[in-house]
């Protein structure tokens, strides 16, 4: 959609199961030079 230019990754260091997988992406996003956000639980990101 290109709202913004930069992917975002949610449930960062988190309970959630879905932390190991972010952990990945993150990996994988530095690795490749994709810039991005990553969110605990509770942050959010407003975008105006």
């Amino acid at each position: 959609m290109h709202i913004v230019d930069y992917a975002i990754a949610p449930h960062y260091k988190s309970d959630h199961p879905e932390s190991q997988d972010i952990d990945r992406s993150i990996e994988y996003m530095i690795d490749n030079k994709i810039p991005f956000i990553a969110l605990k639980d509770g942050e959010v990101l407003i975008v105006e």
